[in-house]
């Protein structure tokens, strides 16, 4: 989250980002360990709050695994969100939607190998501690001025109601 909450800072509004995961090293153990709560939690925020435009998912290198858990998670999310995701079980079809050189080193790229890209994110996140500090301390939304509430949590997340009130005909 700190990650696009820089992106947005640094970039201001654009496009839209199109993120690139390696799948190489999801097995059926992730899908065993995975809380369809916090899932459902997660792709709300994606769908819903993340202050992003997504252009596309591409996922190189996925196992079968990988595969198992999108379908897993297809029936939280919107059709539009669907759409942007891209199984690549080799780099073979990756070009139709990305230039091969913004890879990292190791799937062929030229954009430096993962652990330089990895170290220029945390310099980056180090570099911006402070700004991180003061917004987690001081911006905040005053509740107390919200109009309306159209969503509540308990109707996106959970059963309301309870077994006492239960009417059943």
């Amino acid at each position: 989250m700190m990650l696009l909450d820089l992106c947005f800072l640094m970039d201001g509004t654009n496009n839209g980002y199109t993120f690139i995961a390696d799948g190489s090293k999801i097995s059926f153990g992730h899908a065993t360990r995975m809380n369809p709560l916090l899932l459902k939690k997660s792709l709300h925020y994606i769908q819903e709050a993340a202050p992003i435009r997504l252009k596309g998912l591409h996922y190189i290198n996925v196992s079968p695994a990988a595969e198992f858990i999108m379908n897993l998670a297809k029936p939280f999310m919107k059709k539009e969100i669907i759409d942007l995701i891209h199984f690549h079980s080799s780099l073979e079809t990756v070009p139709e939607y990305i230039p091969i050189n913004l890879l990292p080193n190791e799937e062929g790229g030229k954009a430096g190998s993962i652990q330089e890209l990895s170290d220029m994110q945390v310099k980056t996140l180090e570099e911006y501690r402070e700004w991180f500090l003061l917004d987690e301390t001081t911006r905040r939304v005053n509740e107390a001025l919200r109009i309306e509430q159209k969503t509540l949590p308990n109707t996106l997340f959970g059963i309301e109601g309870s077994f006492k009130k239960l009417d059943i005909d």
